[in-house]
């Protein structure tokens, strides 16, 4: 591409309306600096974007767009389409929150005009569309409440509206919402009361401590407070542990299902299998491969019970 001359640029410049003002040019890509003629304002750009037919920032028009301020006459002309007063004498902006008076429900609140331009309205406009959304006929209310075994006695107001409300199967006047029996469907109070009798009582924490302490206890008696793996005998209570062999709930507290083992003996066996989900032939594993290690063990020899000495034969 050939380089471009300072009087071709400067020819360019007077078509366009512009002036160029820096004293050398560099190139098409570069920013240099132009004038508006119409305006009086200097900006940069590059000369490749003015052959185009871009314009500078005051001449954009989506820039004018962007910063045109409305008149108080297009402001309140567009208001009474919509059905409202411009209350106020000064108009600040689009974004500005302005006091604007609705004819309709003759009430007068804060919101911006971008928000009435696009038919949003303001405060009062909002309930009312609310308050119609949940409106239901009476008829069809009655029936709904008639299938759940409810009865309404006063006139229908509305859904969050408080009613007093008869509940059929338990002969019961209460004041509630149709909103909360209708679509939260939790009924009155007598049939909360009535579902929290039939649910099972919870067991308290310190009751379920006391009934795995005196499980623990039996177990290590079972055992005679000798470790079922290693064999170390005359153990304190303190000494040694009782070890769920199934962890099924079924099955868990069962005196069978324990064993009684050292601090030793647990610790290893938890390192390999880890402590959720044991199971009995996790445990026999364990036993015989202990079994193993203290025979390879030369000048050492580890009494076992009899049933396990046949088992490891």
């Amino acid at each position: 591409m050939k380089k471009m001359k300072l009087t071709t640029v400067e020819d360019l410049c007077l078509e366009k309306g512009l002036e160029f003002i820096d004293k050398k040019y560099a190139n098409k890509s570069f920013q240099h600096e132009f004038k508006c003629l119409k305006h009086n304002k200097v900006y940069k750009s590059s000369t490749e974007s003015i052959e185009k037919g871009c314009y500078l920032d005051c001449c954009n028009p989506m820039n004018k767009m962007k910063f045109r301020k409305h008149t108080i006459k297009e402001v309140r002309e567009t208001c009474t389409e919509n059905g409202f007063d411009f209350m106020d004498d000064e108009y600040g902006g689009i974004n500005k929150k302005h006091y604007f008076k609705c004819l309709e429900h003759r009430e007068i609140h804060k919101s911006t005009y971008k928000n009435i331009k696009r038919g949003r309205g303001i405060h009062c406009c909002k309930r009312i569309k609310i308050v119609e959304k949940l409106r239901l006929s009476e008829d069809y209310v009655a029936s709904k409440l008639q299938e759940l075994k409810f009865k309404l006695i006063d006139n229908y107001k509305g859904l969050k509206n408080r009613h007093l409300i008869k509940c059929l199967s338990h002969n019961r006047i209460q004041v509630s919402t149709l909103d909360h029996i209708l679509n939260k469907k939790k009924g009155l109070q007598c049939c909360k009361s009535e579902k929290l009798r039939a649910r099972p009582r919870r067991i308290h924490k310190k009751h379920r401590v006391a009934k795995t302490r005196d499980w623990k206890e039996e177990v290590k008696k079972k055992d005679d407070f000798i470790c079922q793996i290693c064999n170390k005998k005359k153990l304190d209570s303190k000494e040694c542990v009782a070890h769920r062999v199934n962890e099924n709930k079924k099955i868990a507290n069962e005196i069978s299902n324990g064993k009684c083992l050292c601090f030793n003996c647990s610790s290893e066996f938890h390192k390999v299998y880890g402590f959720s989900d044991n199971t009995k032939e996790q445990f026999k594993e364990f036993s015989f491969s202990a079994y193993k290690k203290q025979r390879e063990k030369p000048g050492r020899i580890m009494k076992l019970n009899p049933k396990r000495a046949r088992r490891a034969a």
